[in-house]
């Protein structure tokens, strides 16, 4: 058994593009949104574009088990990117420890996108309609939205940062982690005031 610690950078939704950077220029929109659809991940939508990939689909069909929500986007054939969001009350995300439960918020996590369809902004594209999904579902209650990458994720901190959301601190957590059995965040601390590092 191993004892390892992990960082992660933490975001909360505030209707507003925040930069890190001198020039927001740097911070182009390419989504194309031809032939691009979204659904909320049910069981049918699993099985329909992740009927080949059996891995993923217990992977999702666990976390809405456990009370979590999604959104894929695809072009009606194809899973072109999804992410889950953790909702109030319910389990909290694999990578975080227990107390994130206790916070009542939405976190947004296990967000990937196809390889195929890389280079066309639709991560920003599948955040904006988690956003979207959230506060209809929640509306004028809808609690405090957060999502969290690594350091060295440039691509998705550049993504999460001109999609509205602003940074509050870093989680630093530990795991108990048996190689290719177990990965348990069995502790963590969010130093919610800590800022993040400056993307070159």
């Amino acid at each position: 058994m191993l004892l390892v610690r992990e960082t992660w950078l933490v975001y909360t939704y505030s209707n507003k593009q925040v930069s890190e950077y001198d020039n927001i220029s740097q911070l182009n929109d390419n989504t194309s949104s031809s032939n691009v659809y979204f659904d909320i991940l049910t069981l049918p939508i699993i099985d329909k574009y992740f009927k080949d990939n059996t891995v993923l689909s217990t992977i999702f069909k666990n976390y809405l088990h456990q009370g979590a929500s999604g959104i894929v986007l695809h072009d009606g054939e194809n899973w072109m990117s999804y992410g889950m969001i953790s909702m109030p009350g319910c389990k909290q995300p694999p990578q975080l420890p227990y107390s994130v439960k206790k916070l009542n918020c939405c976190w947004i996590f296990y967000c990937h996108t196809n390889n195929k369809y890389r280079g066309r902004g639709l991560y920003k594209k599948l955040l904006k309609h988690i956003d979207e999904y959230i506060h209809d579902m929640f509306g004028e209650h809808c609690p405090d939205i957060f999502i969290d990458t690594q350091v060295d994720n440039i691509p998705a901190r550049r993504a999460i940062l001109s999609s509205g959301f602003r940074p509050v601190g870093i989680f630093y957590v530990l795991y108990l982690w048996i190689p290719k059995i177990i990965k348990y965040p069995f502790y963590g601390i969010w130093r919610n005031e800590q800022a993040h590092n400056i993307i070159e």
